[in-house]
């Protein structure tokens, strides 16, 4: 509690402590005989127990427990709002009864409850006050410690020369593919749907490769930052096939760029920002608040800016008609009720929103990829496959929803049969197809292979 200050030289305080005395109910405040005290100055104190140098200490003892008792409410408030934690739900107040007529006094009868200021406020239990936050502080100790591991990796992958971490990958892809058989019944059950005719010693090396692909991709990913500028981008980064690109980019259209979960689409992206191309990806939001953050800076760092993909369509809409680019991974699954068509040979649902982006603002897609060549680290190329224009289609692969779907479907392929090892191939790209749509794609083969 704070003491009247009749100078104003601590006004804050109180302040403080006058809002805190009144935001007390009734009960709990000093009765009217003592309600008054004069201090070592002379001066009235209005019961402010911090100035009453003549009380006895058992009284001051005993309105100290009250008072802490009373005010255990508006504490509890005030760390809830300091952690950003929701208040608990307390029962509403009754409401006041309006005023009727004086009536004849009655009798007094024995109080049915308890109080004082125990009735003012409900007992909750301190385990239930402070359950919420607890939860919330374990959460944020395990994410912000996750957070710092990974920074801390990051940091020592950055000091490390090409070739050292080049064999370290080496060496983590070997005790991932091999000792802790991570992913190993999806990755195994994806490539003998894909590659049914390779023998199985064929299938293990090119699950070690694919982890060594992996590794490194977030090796380079950490060079990034450092290693790659306006000043040496020629160093590291090759095109081929760019003028589609930028026929349609320099456009003064919407533009939607496919590409997969393949090669180092992370380096891809954020050389595409470097060249001055500022474009839109869809993600999910990761589930660490600090390792989102941290990702979202890298990727914004040049111009790439992410948006949920829940609930995400109306704002991707608009960017589009606002001529904007669109960048997304197109290998995602699309669940029972997706465009199923074949990729690598192989049923594949995909999400119907890709292709109606772009045929609903006639914006032309693109079928890129940024892989690794030569086998080395920070060496890239970036290429384009192929261009579908909704305003020049002579071949109608613009014509509908699963005709475009399957035209960026035979893209990506083209581009994956390029470098096999650099697919994620431990991604559940494909599932079992219900059995009509089975059906329907086995026929729609069959005819293919034919003609």
């Amino acid at each position: 509690m704070f003491a009247f200050d009749p100078l104003g030289n601590n006004r804050t305080a109180s302040h403080q402590g006058w809002k805190l005395l009144y935001s007390l109910p009734p009960e709990s405040r000093r009765s009217s005989e003592d309600s008054q005290t004069i201090d070592f100055a002379g001066h009235e104190t209005f019961g402010f127990p911090s100035a009453n140098l003549s009380g006895s200490v058992a009284a001051k003892s005993a309105e100290s427990r009250l008072c802490s008792r009373a005010a255990r409410p508006v504490v509890m408030d005030a760390i809830r709002v300091f952690m950003e934690i929701k208040p608990m739900n307390r029962p509403p107040s009754p409401p006041q009864a309006a005023p009727t007529a004086p009536t004849a006094p009655t009798a007094p009868t024995a109080p049915t409850g308890p109080t004082g200021p125990e009735s003012a406020v409900p007992s909750i239990p301190l385990s239930d006050r402070f359950s919420h936050a607890g939860q919330r502080f374990s959460r944020f100790a395990k994410d912000y410690s996750a957070y710092l591991f990974v920074r801390m990796l990051v940091a020592i992958v950055q000091t490390l020369p090409l070739d050292m971490g080049d064999r370290m990958c080496r060496g983590i892809a070997w005790l991932a593919a091999r000792v802790f058989k991570i992913r190993r019944s999806a990755t195994h059950e994806n490539l003998s749907r894909v590659f049914a005719d390779a023998e199985p010693a064929q299938r293990d090396e090119l699950e070690l490769a694919m982890w060594h692909h992996l590794m490194l991709m977030v090796c380079e990913i950490a060079w990034a930052q450092r290693r790659l500028h306006l000043t040496n981008w020629t160093d590291h980064m090759s095109f081929r096939n760019h003028r589609k690109m930028l026929a349609v980019l320099l456009t003064k259209r919407p533009v939607v760029m496919v590409s997969g979960h393949f090669g180092n689409f992370e380096v891809g992206g954020y050389m595409f920002g470097m060249m001055g191309c500022e474009s839109t990806t869809i993600a999910r939001r990761l589930d660490n608040p600090f390792l989102h953050r941290w990702v979202e800076r890298f990727r914004s760092a040049k111009g790439q800016y992410m948006v949920d993909k829940d609930g995400c369509a109306a704002e991707v809409q608009e960017h589009l008609e606002s001529c904007g680019t669109l960048a997304i991974l197109a290998d995602q699954h699309g669940g029972p009720k997706g465009c199923w068509v074949n990729f690598l040979g192989v049923p594949a649902s995909c999400h119907k929103a890709l292709a109606l982006f772009s045929l609903s603002t006639n914006a032309p897609m693109i079928a890129g990829y940024t892989i690794r060549i030569d086998r080395r680290p920070m060496q890239f190329e970036s290429g384009t496959v192929d261009v579908a224009d909704p305003f020049n289609d002579p071949q109608s692969h613009c014509a509908s929803v699963s005709s475009l779907t399957q035209w960026y479907n035979r893209q990506l392929a083209t581009a994956v049969s390029g470098a096999v090892e650099q697919y994620w191939w431990l991604h559940r790209r494909w599932r079992q197809p219900p059995e009509k749509i089975a059906k329907r794609l086995a026929r729609k083969t069959e005819i293919s292979r034919a003609a």
